[in-house]
């Protein structure tokens, strides 16, 4: 028996030929036991077999890959990433990241008043239920939750370049309407200093997708949480403030906001370093799926922007 995938940097080099721009890949290391990674000959795929592989969950097994990219200022940036390989063969990346949290609204019942957004920045549409994933909620003092999704809206796929909102099945008032929901009411929900991720697994940080933490939480990408300063002081969001992912380096709270200049280009910035990835938001702008789609990135190309190489599915 052998499955495959096939990934490549479509974004990443539909965006230098847009600019004029090229690019020079290396350093690709494999785990997770395929049983072959090659490189193909326009040394911008590789082709990962894993053969006789007992698959597990929805038939499906996880491979992590890194890559440097190299500019031609020789500026590296290097990206790490779960890749999963199905069993009846194709895959690809995992395609989702979070980008916007909402920890508390406002009134009596603001606590539970709470969304996670995701964000599609990838060329394919990426079904969350049919794919098995799952949300894990970390309080401040370390607990885990998997929290059960309850699907609401007529899809569980968030579209290529699209949204996909979850929020807390009870308070939330948000403009948005909920595609999915979770039960809030039962600790931990999201708070000061906590996380939030989503993965392929119910066990704790195991198979995980995309993370994110805050004020003091141990829980995060990178060297350090979301926060007002760097340094792990106690913090959270302002009730109806949220965090929101950037959509390059350059990005502000004020450029991401309504009518700011990366306001409509998406949420893909992702260095795997929570600080840096985010910005603080005194007012939350959740969207879903009925909202429009967005082209990720706004910026002139990889060296001016450092953004990462993005894996991508090629069947």
């Amino acid at each position: 028996m052998e499955n495959s995938i096939f990934f490549w940097r479509f974004q990443k080099i539909i965006w230098g030929f847009f600019y004029g721009l090229k690019y020079t890949f290396g350093g690709d290391t494999i785990s997770g036991n395929p049983t072959s990674a090659t490189l193909q000959p326009d040394n911008m795929t590789v082709r990962l077999v894993k053969s006789g592989a007992t698959f597990v969950g929805t038939g499906r097994d996880t491979v992590t890959v890194s890559s440097t990219v190299t500019d031609l200022a020789d500026n590296p940036n290097q990206m790490t990433m779960p890749v999963y390989i199905m069993s009846g063969g194709g895959g690809g990346q995992s395609m989702a990241v979070i980008s916007e949290v909402q920890i508390a609204g406002g009134g009596t019942a603001s606590t539970t008043d709470e969304f996670i957004e995701l964000y599609n920045p990838s060329m394919a549409a990426f079904d969350l239920n049919a794919m098995g994933v799952r949300l894990h909620i970390v309080g401040a003092d370390g607990t885990d939750s998997d929290k059960p999704l309850s699907y609401v809206s007529a899809t569980s796929t968030i579209a290529a370049k699209g949204f996909f909102l979850i929020t807390s099945a009870t308070n939330y008032d948000g403009a948005a309407t909920a595609d999915a929901t979770y039960i809030a009411t039962t600790t931990p929900s999201l708070e000061d200093n906590g996380a939030v991720y989503i993965s392929f697994a119910t066990t704790t940080n195991s198979g995980v997708i995309d993370k994110v933490g805050w004020g003091t939480s141990t829980v995060f990408e990178g060297g350090l949480g979301v926060n007002t300063s760097f340094s792990a002081v106690s913090w959270g969001p302002a009730n109806n403030g949220s965090i929101e992912r950037k959509a390059n380096s350059a990005s502000t709270a004020v450029s991401m906001f309504a009518g700011g200049v990366d306001a409509s280009y998406g949420n893909s910035y992702d260095t795997s370093n929570n600080y840096g990835d985010f910005v603080i938001q005194t007012t939350s702008t959740p969207q879903n799926t009925s909202s429009g789609l967005e082209n990720p990135g706004n910026m002139a190309g990889y060296g001016s922007g450092n953004m990462l190489p993005r894996l991508c599915i090629c069947q």
